[in-house]
């Protein structure tokens, strides 16, 4: 990209500085000029507009990212804060060259952000406003043990509003993502956001609570907390040890249930007993008509 401060001469927009000690591509034959009072959002180095970011590093105060390189080069590579001030301004030069960052009304608010999360112990959820990236693929990135994976390659799409769900997690873990979006061939990222997923809850016992309400007038009713939704057998027995109902369930619900068992028994005491994965409780009802 150019910038043309006046129609009478063209000034080259530093975003071809240095280019090969940052990594940047030098502009092609066909590059756009764009008029100094455009504006542009560019953390790194401050500007406000085009005429900014192309000012020479002389003027005071000066945005632009000549100043910003002349700070830098006497500074360590080794040192974790020059380093990512480095990388913050490839970021931003590489945004302005995609046009993400470039607009009438290009501020912080406008370029891609994550702007909602939430986690469950067994799920993340995330919301990415694209602004000037709706439209085009973006890619979703988690950082890994050591490196950024991606884990999903979304396509174009005009809603300006990036849903995405993320069920590989464990509780009690903290995660980082960002979203890649690639529109000159060279990829920039944004929206990079943590969040951490809660404790998992206490896994259920297994008990059996007792019947229902006891004594009853109605049915016989059960309730009971199960661990599994492995098969559960409840079996009923009057005082003369007489098994008079049964009831299985291949597989019962796990947690906190009721069970009813009908109302076809006569009024008196009996004996339930439950059976689950080779554990066992037994209770006594009562049956009142």
């Amino acid at each position: 990209m150019y910038a043309r401060p006046g129609p009478e001469r063209a000034a080259r927009v530093p975003l071809n500085v240095c280019a090969a000690e940052l990594g940047l591509a030098f502009a092609p034959a066909d590059s756009a000029f764009l008029g100094e009072a455009i504006e542009l959002w560019a953390s790194s180095v401050g500007a406000k507009s085009v005429g900014q970011l192309a000012a020479p590093a002389v003027t005071s105060p000066c945005f632009c990212a000549d100043s910003l390189q002349v700070a830098l080069v006497n500074q360590p590579v080794d040192d974790p804060l020059v380093e990512a001030a480095y990388r913050g301004l490839i970021a931003d030069l590489r945004s302005v060259n995609g046009g993400i960052g470039v607009g009438p009304t290009c501020d912080h608010e406008s370029i891609p952000r994550l702007v909602d999360s939430g986690a469950t112990y067994q799920s993340v959820s995330l919301i990415w406003e694209l602004g000037p990236a709706t439209g085009l693929p973006i890619a979703i990135y988690r950082f890994g043990s050591s490196d950024w994976e991606r884990v999903a390659l979304e396509g174009p799409d005009d809603s300006g509003i990036l849903l995405y769900g993320d069920r590989d997690v464990l509780p009690e873990h903290t995660y980082t993502y960002r979203i890649g979006v690639n529109p000159d061939g060279r990829e920039s990222f944004y929206g990079q956001g943590w969040i951490a997923t809660p404790p998992a809850p206490p896994a259920p016992r297994f008990a059996l609570l007792g019947a229902t309400p006891n004594p009853t007038f109605d049915a016989l009713r059960i309730a009971l907390t199960l661990p599994s939704q492995s098969p559960l057998e409840i079996e009923v027995f009057d005082l003369a040890g007489r098994k008079v109902a049964r009831h299985r369930d291949e597989q019962p619900q796990l947690g906190h249930s009721v069970v009813d068992l009908g109302a076809n028994l006569r009024a008196g005491i009996y004996v339930v007993r439950v059976h689950q994965a080779g554990l066992s409780a037994s209770t006594k009802a009562v049956v009142l008509r």
